[in-house]
């Protein structure tokens, strides 16, 4: 039985290129920003039991109690919504399925799908992404679900921070080369989904931290990974199977910032 699929932005970290004494803040701005997202999550699922590492991260950052979806269980409206940072009046993608007669005069289509990606209206406004690749920036994109392949829908910049970018999501790659290097590394991409997933959602940490920021962290990287939502499908919230996916994708969250220790960038802030 489908419970729910609300989204939970849960972690955005500012890591700051530091000098030598200089105190967080001091520069405005930070060089480095990583989304994490926890699909199908809810404030009041975050406890020190539960989700230590993200609990300590919401204790030492802003907390907002009252986060809520612009769309609920709509899994891409939201995400376009946070790919583009405008409402889907604006950016076009109004459901998890549509119908297009210009794409598909015959049947409905997922709007995650690539293949539908045609044409340079497929979303009315430029992503975060393709705005920050048209500043000369490199992004990361890493996503257990489809949806995440929203974050850059196109994968036709011209620029050269676009072209050294990646989008890795359910297992496929843009550019589709990518993949290739990361099974050489990684392994192949689970074939089965899990409850809780945790093959694919390790793998897709892994394809981020040890794959995409192998030359560096970019700009601006997301994680987007696919617990609790895809558990919460199958067991209520609160169940054991829940709580395992919950503390699944913390144990995700902790191989990212134990990534972003390694770097000696300096510190993350955190907003929930």
């Amino acid at each position: 039985m489908k419970i729910f699929a609300v989204i939970g932005l849960l972690l955005i970290s500012a890591v700051c290129g530091m000098a030598a004494g200089e105190q967080v803040g001091e520069r405005g701005r930070a060089h480095h920003v990583v989304v994490v997202v926890w699909d199908g999550m809810r404030p009041d699922f975050v406890t020190e039991a539960t989700t230590p590492n993200l609990w300590k991260l919401a204790k030492g950052g802003v907390f907002f109690n009252r986060n809520h979806p612009v769309y609920p269980s709509s899994t891409e409206v939201n995400g376009t919504v946070m790919a583009t940072g405008v409402y889907p009046e604006r950016n076009g993608l109004m459901a998890n399925r549509e119908y297009r007669p210009e794409i598909d005069p015959l049947s409905s289509f997922g709007t995650e799908n690539p293949k539908f990606m045609t044409g340079k209206d497929y979303l009315l406004v430029p992503t975060v992404v393709q705005m920050l690749h048209a500043a000369g920036l490199r992004t990361a994109v890493a996503g257990s679900k489809g949806v995440a392949v929203l974050q850059d829908w196109s994968h036709n910049g011209t620029t050269e921070a676009a072209k050294e970018s990646r989008v890795v999501f359910e297992g496929k790659s843009a550019p589709e080369g990518m993949m290739a290097e990361l099974t050489g590394t990684l392994g192949e991409w689970p074939k089965t989904i899990e409850f809780p997933n945790i093959p694919r959602d390790l793998w897709t940490t892994r394809a981020l931290t040890e794959g995409l920021w192998a030359k560096g962290l970019p700009a601006y990287s997301m994680l987007w990974m696919s617990d609790p939502d895809y558990s919460q499908h199958q067991m209520s919230p609160g169940s054991p199977m829940a709580l395992a996916a919950l503390k699944s994708v913390d144990d995700r969250l902790g191989t990212v910032l134990q990534a972003l220790d390694t770097t000696g960038l300096g510190t993350t802030r955190m907003f929930l």
